[in-house]
């Protein structure tokens, strides 16, 4: 039996993109060449991103139960079920199957390590708690990749603009001999020599004169703008996560309607999961009394209680000017 080593210095050139693609190609991931230069900031904004969506959710439960295994089921998997085992009722990663007449799956299968491969029966000895109420119980995988990768697409081109606005001069050399001269000019400018003498003898072989080109490299710098986008970008992922974030957008003062317009935005967005997380969270709790479970997301409780007040509020106003109306008539 042979042993392979995979040399590195053997690998054909290419071969890591063409790796690169066939990954790609099979999970639907394009451009190949972009995503493979910002995997790593990709990564990291991912990580980023999922804590701060992690931040929104408050979970109340025993103990014994891991709130981060939760989340990451609930986040990444889009569903997890309730179920009594040996261990006691847990929350554990479960597979979806079956098929009922609005399309919807009927039981699940577990796969443990610790308590082994099980099915359960949904809604009869175990509960879904889930984002979205669809067959394929969707997560916010595809959100946190649309919007690392955008992250990380900015920051690369911040690093080439800041790499690229210290290049202010280009030396036309005709040859090795005049690319040193430049470099000898070039180093006695970069030292802060008022004047730099130098005879370019090509002319007198009726050769290539030495010529220097120098870049306008504060026009080309947009750093600034790109990290602008960046901004614009974040704010973009906390509205579609139901974070108020308008503030931060605008210089002028807020009028009132504007806030609240983004407030409904806020709301609409977040609203149908975090209906879903609700109702089944009440089933999980009518099926197993005793475990005092809950998912709140109290940013969207505080929209609606604002939302709440400022409507009653409104009517509370419009009242008063109808009897006042009223009581001006009869006068």
């Amino acid at each position: 039996m042979g042993v392979f080593i995979l040399n590195k210095d053997k690998m054909k050139p290419g071969m890591f993109e063409s790796i690169m693609e066939a990954i790609q190609d099979a999970f639907g991931q394009k451009p190949t060449k972009v995503d493979a230069q910002n995997a790593q900031r990709t990564f990291f904004y991912r990580k980023q991103l999922l804590n701060i969506l992690k931040g929104l959710f408050k979970i109340t439960c025993s103990n014994e139960w891991s709130k981060d295994y939760m989340l990451d089921l609930l986040l990444l998997n889009g569903v997890f079920s309730i179920q009594d085992t040996t261990m006691g009722v847990v929350p554990l990663r479960c597979q979806p199957y079956g098929v009922n007449v609005f399309e919807r799956p009927t039981d699940v299968n577990i796969a443990n390590p610790v308590l082994g491969t099980f099915t359960k029966k949904i809604n009869v000895d175990c509960v879904l708690i889930y984002l979205y109420d669809d067959r394929y119980f969707r997560s916010f995988n595809e959100l946190l990749d649309i919007y690392s990768a955008k992250l990380a697409l900015c920051d690369s081109s911040i690093d080439v603009n800041l790499i690229n606005s210290k290049v202010a001069h280009v030396f036309d050399c005709a040859d090795k001999k005049q690319a040193e001269e430049a470099k000898l000019i070039y180093d006695k400018i970069t030292r802060g020599e008022p004047a730099v003498f130098y005879s370019d003898s090509s002319d007198l072989i009726g050769g290539k004169r030495l010529t220097v080109t120098k870049l306008d490299v504060k026009n080309s710098y947009v750093a600034d703008l790109i990290q602008n986008e960046k901004r614009t970008i974040m704010n973009e992922f906390l509205t579609a996560i139901g974070v108020n974030n308008v503030a931060t957008e605008k210089k002028e003062r807020l009028v009132t309607d504007e806030a609240n317009a983004n407030n409904e935005e806020l709301f609409v967005d977040m609203n149908y999961v975090y209906e879903n997380i609700k109702r089944q969270v009440s089933l999980a709790n009518k099926m197993f009394p005793n475990i005092n479970f809950n998912i709140e997301i109290p940013t969207l409780d505080r929209i609606e209680q604002r939302s709440t007040v400022e409507l009653e509020g409104r009517s509370r106003g419009a009242e008063e000017k109808r009897e006042d109306g009223e009581g001006s008539e009869s006068d």
